[in-house]
């Protein structure tokens, strides 16, 4: 248009974004932990979810990463699902996460992300779009796989979960950039039935690391990457916001649910009641008693 010409350059790229995106055009936030704690960043996603001090406007992206740990969904049993005594002697954490899903192995290796928005411009497949698309910054060609999957070559690279408010909600998974993938068999315990209905041996023959693709690729790159198709995808920018631990003791909601995650009783005891447990597959799913 004419009077597209008269407007600054910067705003020409957000009017070609607005053009190819479905998206509503909507304030953004961006935010990055600097702590590789799990228990915090796991305290920080929730704290946005349930007390932001955000207006429920703003489109929100957290990216954080974690020291070793294994972290399992709500209603699942450490005992079963992790090889604890392996995971003590290395000092790797079991974290215990609010929304359901299965147990994951995180590393440094790893960068994790979570949407936050109200529920009225929720959509997990457009957030989906935005990691495929920074991904493509990388010459790396991934798509979406079923309901919590991202996949290049056929090999997993990202996974993720869900959670829903009265108002809010989040999407959060990882991207495997250079995880250690000894790992997962030594602090993991798989379902094996689960494992052979898919045709693999092991965990780690569904998945891949993004640097065997591209070896350039980093947690700082990608990170950079994600914030940009996101800024993009909503034709806004902002300030990137660093989140540290030392805000535990301004924030107490925040401090409350850090406190709460790293209690034994959540992490541990807040699993199944179990004696023994049993279980077989059938042609139409998995029985576990």
């Amino acid at each position: 248009d004419k009077d597209d010409a008269r407007l600054p350059h910067k705003m020409h790229r957000f009017l070609f974004v607005r053009r190819y995106s479905t998206a509503p055009r909507l304030p953004v936030k961006l935010l990055r932990s600097v702590t590789t704690d799990p228990l915090f960043n796991l305290a920080t996603e929730d704290w946005l979810l349930q007390h932001s001090p955000y207006p429920t406007t703003h489109q929100t992206l957290f990216l954080w990463r974690n020291a070793p740990t294994v972290v399992i969904g709500r209603f699942q049993n450490p005992w079963k699902e992790c090889h604890l005594q392996q995971m003590e002697k290395d000092g790797v954490t079991l974290a215990r996460r609010y929304s359901g899903g299965g147990a994951v192995y995180q590393d440094l290796g790893n960068t994790c992300f979570t949407f936050l928005s109200n529920n009225e411009h929720y959509d997990k497949d457009r957030n989906t779009q935005i990691i495929i698309r920074a991904l493509e910054r990388f010459g790396i060609h991934a798509q979406a796989s079923g309901r919590n999957d991202i996949l290049v070559n056929n090999l997993k690279i990202s996974g993720s979960a869900y959670k829903k408010t009265s108002d809010r909600s989040f999407h959060h998974g990882t991207l495997m950039i250079n995880v250690d993938m000894n790992a997962l068999g030594r602090y993991l315990n798989p379902n094996k039935l689960k494992l052979k209905s898919k045709g693999v041996s092991s965990v780690t023959a569904r998945v891949t690391n993004l640097s065997t693709i591209n070896p350039n690729i980093t947690h700082e790159s990608l990170s950079s990457a994600i914030e940009e198709t996101f800024q993009e995808t909503y034709g806004n920018t902002c300030e990137v916001e660093d989140l540290n631990a030392s805000q535990l003791a301004s924030i107490p909601e925040l401090a409350a649910t850090y406190t709460r995650l790293s209690d034994w009783q959540w992490r541990y005891g807040a699993s199944p009641s179990f004696e023994h447990n049993f279980e077989t597959r059938f042609d139409w799913g998995l029985v576990d008693v």
